[in-house]
């Protein structure tokens, strides 16, 4: 049985522990870095146009892909 823990965001402890068959535990741990170096783009925008929404969807997530925004909803 493996155990796995890990921080989503910042710095962080990574630590994976075994247990093997015999009851013997056996643990290694390592500090990671999760931050990115990469200085954010700060974008503009415009709007061209507004859709009506059904009110009872909501907005999942949003996408960029070949210059179109893309809306997920639910």
């Amino acid at each position: 049985m493996n155990n796995v823990k890990l921080n989503k965001l910042g710095s962080g402890n990574f630590t994976v522990e075994a247990i093997k068959t015999d009851g013997l535990k056996n643990s290694r741990s390592l500090v990671i870095n999760t931050i990115s170096d990469n200085i954010p783009e700060k974008l503009t925008f415009q709007i061209v146009n507004t859709f009506p929404h059904s009110k009872e969807h909501y907005t999942q997530g949003l996408e960029f892909y070949n210059d179109v925004l893309y809306e997920g909803t639910g």
